[in-house]
């Protein structure tokens, strides 16, 4: 199993992105403009992992692909609020 972990804290401050949005000649100019325009509100950060597993119903298929992203509440107060999505493949 291998796994790669990449973790990306945003700012504290939080921005909203305009109703309209301009034209953008590249996905890299797309990328560029969300960095100055959304930023998560105070108190939450990210993080994303990736790696590989393999399917105990479907071994035959070898090591396939996993990632998730976790959204983490960084307001220093304990709560007892959460959420969760959970998804499921079907063959």
């Amino acid at each position: 199993t291998t796994t790669t972990t990449t973790t990306t804290t945003t700012s504290l401050a939080s921005s909203n992105t305009p109703t309209t949005l301009p034209d953008f000649g590249s996905s890299d100019e797309y990328l560029e403009y969300l960095s100055t325009v959304s930023s998560l509100p105070r108190g939450f950060a990210t993080g994303t992992a990736s790696g590989t597993f393999i399917s105990p119903e479907a071994p035959s298929m070898g090591e396939l692909p996993i990632r998730g992203t976790v959204i983490h509440l960084t307001g220093g107060e304990p709560t007892h609020n959460w959420a969760a999505v959970f998804t499921k493949n079907k063959f």
